[in-house]
């Protein structure tokens, strides 16, 4: 076989490779979102709660803390009221249809 032989050859994808990406995907969002929760639940405990604290209790990283807050952040599921030193996260309570509650 010649090299413009072995060019022309397309080899099929190995078998179930896109089944265990998105086997992975899947895996990977729900490890996210069980750490989104367990930040929430922290949060509505310990309100002053450093993300270095967190990061200490769930066991990840400060960065990964500070992706996991940004993404709550821009959900509306939570918000930081005051200064970094010295202020405290909120968690933003909604009603069904998605809007914020009175109280």
């Amino acid at each position: 076989m010649n090299s413009k032989d072995q060019e022309a050859i397309k080899w099929p994808e190995k078998t179930g490779e896109k089944s265990r990406e998105k086997s992975r995907e899947k895996s990977r969002e729900k490890s996210r979102e069980k750490s989104r929760e367990k930040i929430v639940e922290l949060i509505k405990v310990h309100p002053e709660i450093t993300q270095s604290e967190l990061a200490a209790k769930i066991h990840l990283s400060v960065k990964g803390i500070e992706k996991q807050i940004r993404s709550l952040r821009e959900l509306g599921i939570i918000r930081r009221v005051g200064p970094d030193k010295g202020g405290h996260w909120e968690i933003i309570e909604q009603n069904e249809k998605g809007g914020e509650c009175d109280g």
